[in-house]
């Protein structure tokens, strides 16, 4: 569904892309969708700014590097929590 709006947003734009620039449009950060969901609640719980929200946020932020290795957000997100505590 992204991929289809992000279309839809550069052929709205009448933008002439490179194949490169296409392909940086579409990119995801992970294909493992447990693990987009387990970074987007750690967000969630991160904003709370509470001692207990951002114990929940390094869990979920942990869980999704946790799920996908190479997911370079869920270890940004990770360090964000901790380094808020």
């Amino acid at each position: 569904m992204q991929d289809s709006i992000s279309q839809r947003v550069v052929q709205a734009l009448t933008l002439e892309l490179t194949g490169q620039e296409r392909q940086r449009l579409t990119r995801r950060d992970t294909e493992n969708l447990e693990a987009y969901r387990a970074y987007l609640l750690g967000w969630l719980h991160f904003n709370h700014r509470t001692a207990d929200g951002l114990a929940k946020a390094s869990a979920y932020f942990e869980k999704a590097a946790k799920l996908d290795p190479a997911y370079a957000l869920a270890y940004s997100g990770l360090a964000d929590a901790d380094a808020s505590v």
